[in-house]
Order: structure tokens, then sequence, then C-alpha cells
């Protein structure tokens, strides 16, 4: 005599299709009626920021090299040169600071020096000369 599993009742089905439809975790770009677009994590169907994430090279575990870091809650992105996990040289910017969790309160002011870009560049090539006769890097993208 074969075995025969009892049935669901059918009232249940929809919880099962509602908890399959919900955003949790890392999902693909979410689009909204009207043209807002959102790419990243979600927590029991809302926007989940995972606090930040770092795009660059790192050394014995910490961030080293040139490197961005993003500030997802804040809406701000850090692109310059690391030294043993610490920034020493870049630029901060706002980034996606108007779909960001938890804003900054003011935003980031323009740039008011006559050759900024001269500037940045000259010092970002000291700390990567300093770097480059040091050691190798590798490239890894991470997520904290």
């Amino acid at each position: 005599m074969p075995f025969l599993r009892p049935r669901k009742p059918k009232e249940n089905r929809w919880k099962d299709w509602d908890q399959n439809a919900q955003k949790n975790g890392l999902k693909n770009t979410v689009y909204t009626v009207n043209g807002n677009e959102y790419t990243g994590e979600w927590r029991d169907n809302k926007k989940h920021a995972n606090d930040s994430r770092y795009e660059g090279f790192w050394k014995n575990g910490m961030k080293h090299g040139t490197g961005k870091f993003f500030f997802f809650e804040k809406g701000q992105l850090y692109d310059g040169v690391w030294i043993d996990d610490i920034p020493k040289c870049g630029k901060m910017i706002d980034f996606g600071r108007e779909d960001a969790i938890d804003p900054t309160l003011y935003p980031i002011p323009q740039l008011k020096l006559r050759d900024s870009t001269g500037v940045l560049e000259e010092a970002r090539s000291k700390y990567l000369d300093g770097i480059n006769e040091k050691t190798s890097q590798h490239l890894i993208t991470s997520t904290t």
C-alpha cells in the first residue's frame, strides 16, 4: 500500500507565495514606478544598507593602497589611498545621498581650491610611491 502524504490546506498556500515574494538578502536592482532604483540588501521587505563596502587593495587583511569605501547608510563615498586600514589621501563625495537611510545633516560642500585635482594627485602619488616601494598588493572587493 502506497504511503500518502497529507495535503496542506489550500488557504495556507498564499502564505508560502507571500514569503517567497518577500525581499530578503542581496537582490538585483529593483525599480519603482516613479523611476527610482535601488540595488542592495533587503531585510523584511525593506531596504537595508549594509553599512559600508570597500573595493580596492588589501595587505595583511587591511585596506592598503588605492580603494573606494562606500558609506551606504550615509550616502557618501571616499575614493583615495589607504595605508594599514587608515585613509590617508583622497576625496569624500556625496553618493546616493537622496536614497540613503541616514544621510548626514549637511551635504559635502563644493571644493573651492583652484587646482584641487593637481593637489590631490601630487599627494596621492607620494603615498603610492611609498607603498609601491615597500610591498605588492592584492585587489579584492569586500563587504563589511
